[in-house]
């Protein structure tokens, strides 16, 4: 029996211009007849890639897309970070709480912007009637697990299981009456015994969590419990959802769902992010000079500039203060690329342009962890690592990059630094309002412009 209204999703496929999504059109159809209501609940856009052989990010852009002509909804989940299980669920982004609490573990954690914070795609209420499913069965459709093992216990049964344990997630988990046990593999956490205790009863079911080394591990599991159980225990597979951090990056999502943003009475923790702030040298001297209309539209046309590039290289322009700009990025290498690609942007600036005056930029990059916010209807970033990026800009001379010593140990950084053309100076400074001394690089542009 079809769990879903074809004519309504056939109706709401054919209204809705493809605009180069064509082959993620073709695969909606198949996902609703392939799919169970509970995977309709929340879709995963990068399984749903992977499942259907097309490219993650135009598969996320297709699901903006869809979604505003109707066939899903936003659906944003908040996943525990030991036992990966969802504890909030919400349309909107402003109504999660950066406090979470799981029932699993029986313990609450800060949800974490770019670790703890999904985006999934729900089927529209008008094409599927999902209300009533079972949280349970919803929330094992989201897992994806490695091979495991499945065995029945009867009641009053016990049983040892034995298996050997590597880092990662874990669950063991009667689906059909909602008790799981969770377990995280860490490389050194405080737990090491290689016994212990599960026992199933008709009240409570468990749950037990269980942090350990990795190695062998014997469960005993005694059903107490008056009816058969039905249990799988598999290892499962690193989330690989969309995170909120990631997200929030891309220019389409801002541009379909201006509204998503965070409550202002919240803040959630990022645990890494590149930081890009930029300025312009002299522009006071330059507003002096040609006055202020004239000044002003060389600004405005460096804006677009920048927030091309920004754009083009994975960036999210977070806002612009005066002359300059704040961006971030999830990969230090492409807040590398978009500063060397600026600084060869404004030398072709300069050169092409009727413009009577030179942008000289001044750029700054610096990663690590910091709280994303909402301040003054968007989403903004402070902490720590915020300031330090800024205080690294302001040692450049205009023409270069200053950057964190230890960025040049990430992946892809070392190849986003031309090897000719430019040059590379690493030295020690101490910066205002900044404890001690950091190494930091100066990477310019040699030669004459152009």
């Amino acid at each position: 029996m079809r769990h879903y209204d074809k004519a309504a999703l056939d109706g709401l496929l054919a209204s809705a211009k493809a605009r180069g999504f064509e082959s993620f059109a073709k695969a909606v159809p198949l996902a609703f007849e392939e799919m169970e209501p509970e995977d309709l609940a929340g879709i995963n856009a990068n399984r749903f890639a992977r499942g259907y052989g097309l490219d993650p990010r135009q598969t996320l852009l297709a699901f903006f897309h869809f979604t505003k002509a109707g066939v899903f909804d936003l659906l944003w989940i908040v996943h525990c970070p030991h036992c990966a299980s969802p504890v909030q669920t919400a349309r909107h982004l402003g109504s999660l709480r950066g406090d979470s609490f799981c029932p699993v573990c029986d313990a609450g954690f800060r949800a974490g912007f770019d670790s703890s914070v999904h985006l999934a795609f729900r089927a529209a209420e008008s094409i599927a009637k999902l209300d009533g499913l079972d949280p349970m069965a919803v929330a094992m459709a989201g897992f994806e697990e490695e091979a495991g093992v499945a065995f029945a216990l009867e009641r009053g049964a016990r049983r040892a299981l034995d298996h050997p344990l590597i880092p990662g997630n874990y669950l063991l988990a009667d689906r059909a009456r909602g008790a799981s046990l969770g377990m995280e593999v860490l490389e050194d956490p405080a737990e090491e015994r290689g016994e212990f205790l599960w026992r199933l009863t008709p009240e409570t079911m468990g749950p037990l969590v269980i942090h350990r080394k990795p190695g062998r591990i014997r469960l005993l599991l005694h059903n107490d419990s008056p009816f058969d159980r039905e249990l799988h225990f598999a290892r499962l597979r690193k989330p690989d959802w969309p995170d909120a951090t990631s997200v929030a990056a891309l220019r389409e999502f801002r541009d379909f769902f201006a509204e998503e943003r965070i409550s202002p009475e919240e803040s959630f923790e990022i645990r890494r992010l590149a930081l890009l702030f930029t300025d312009i040298k002299g522009s006071t001297a330059m507003y002096e000079r040609l006055g202020d209309a004239t000044a002003f539209d060389i600004v405005r046309a460096h804006f677009g500039i920048m927030e091309d590039i920004v754009t083009r290289t994975q960036g999210s322009l977070v806002k612009t203060i005066g002359d300059a700009v704040m961006a971030t990025f999830a990969r230090s290498a492409d807040a590398v690329v978009a500063a060397r690609d600026m600084i060869d942007a404004f030398d072709r600036f300069n050169t092409e342009s009727r413009a009577k005056s030179d942008v000289i930029v001044k750029i700054g990059i610096h990663a690590g962890p910091c709280i994303a916010v909402a301040l003054n209807d968007r989403l903004d970033y402070f902490g720590g690592a915020v300031n330090l990026a800024a205080r690294i800009q302001g040692l450049s001379d205009g023409r270069d990059l200053m950057m964190s010593a230890e960025l040049l140990d990430e992946p892809g950084v070392r190849r986003a630094i031309p090897e000719t053309g430019w040059t590379v100076e690493e030295f020690s400074i101490g910066l205002k309002g900044i404890e001690g001394e950091r190494k930091v690089l100066k990477i310019a542009k040699s030669g004459d412009r152009g």
